[in-house]
């Protein structure tokens, strides 16, 4: 039980995190807010802060929560965030790099680690090989996603979110105590660290959520796959 009640604590922080970070744009204001993001109108520059980002804090999942709640609140366009999407999944291949060079001591446990690791790499490198510059030239995926944002949004049958926001209810403590914590600060620099506190917690959720989903997940999961297809 304690387990379980850390894991959805984690999350609970994760969702504060990127209402943190949605109000901190908020509070920048529209010019300031897209001044941030002047990057992201050329594709290769976005691209290289994505692999860039990922690979100081180690965590692709931060990077690209960080677009989505700037797409979100209107300080970056969905075509700016492709590329630093991609950069993020490109910029994460470094990370199992480094987890393969723990076994550098013993060749044969090196070997299996960095074939494991390889593969991941070329998936990434190989998807943003060929997504890139097709993106590029005809923006298949900023099409699609916007077409299917219609879609969804336009339909009648999915509830309007506004209606019934159950998760911006819950966050709202959380999010106010930072908010009140910034406050002091000048109307500039404010939401910059509210902007700050909301990635470190993103960041903070993402490294510790792993550790009791191993502890309660893996050891089931083991004796699942040991029914199904037996111990040999």
């Amino acid at each position: 039980m304690l387990g379980w009640c850390g894991v959805v604590g984690l999350i609970y922080l994760l969702i504060c995190a990127v209402s943190i970070i949605s109000r901190g744009f908020a509070g920048l204001g529209g010019d300031a807010a897209h001044t941030m993001f002047a990057f992201a109108a050329h594709p290769w520059v976005g691209l290289s802060v994505g692999v860039l980002g990922t690979v100081l804090i180690q965590s692709s999942t931060t990077t690209t929560a960080i677009a989505v709640t700037a797409v979100g609140s209107g300080a970056l366009p969905v075509e700016g965030a492709i590329p630093i999407t991609l950069g993020a999944n490109v910029g994460t291949t470094v990370t199992t790099s480094l987890v393969a060079l723990t076994f550098i001591g013993d060749r044969a446990a090196f070997r299996r680690a960095l074939g494991a690791s390889t593969v991941h790499d070329f998936y990434n490198w190989l998807a943003l090989l060929i997504f890139f510059p097709i993106e590029l030239v005809w923006h298949p995926l900023e099409r699609v996603s916007d077409a299917l944002t219609d879609a969804l949004y336009g339909a009648d049958w999915l509830p309007n979110p506004a209606h019934f926001n159950v998760v911006r209810a819950a966050t709202r403590p959380v999010e106010h105590a930072v908010i009140q914590a910034t406050s002091h600060v000048s109307s500039t620099l404010g939401p910059l660290f509210t902007i700050v506190i909301g990635a470190l917690l993103i960041l903070v959720a993402v490294r510790y959520l792993g550790k009791p989903l191993k502890l309660l997940m893996v050891g089931r999961a083991r004796e699942v796959l040991i029914k199904a297809v037996g111990r040999d």
